[in-house]
């Protein structure tokens, strides 16, 4: 997991990240509002953040 400031640090340099559970259980799918909370402590906004984007260009950011 990153902190708030490695990920200030990697947004600095243009990285494009991706807020996930790492849930290994169904009633683990709420673990989503930590990551959320980590990303917003490191100032990521939507257009920062992969797994926001529209199904078409996520799509195409994992072709590229």
């Amino acid at each position: 997991d990153l902190t708030d400031t490695l990920i200030k640090e990697a947004k600095s340099h243009g990285v494009t990240l991706c807020i996930n559970t790492d849930a290994h259980a169904p009633v683990q799918l709420d673990f989503m509002k930590y990551g959320i909370h980590q990303a917003r402590r490191g100032w990521l906004e939507k257009e920062d953040v992969l797994n926001c984007r529209p199904l078409h260009e996520l799509l195409q950011k994992l072709r590229d």
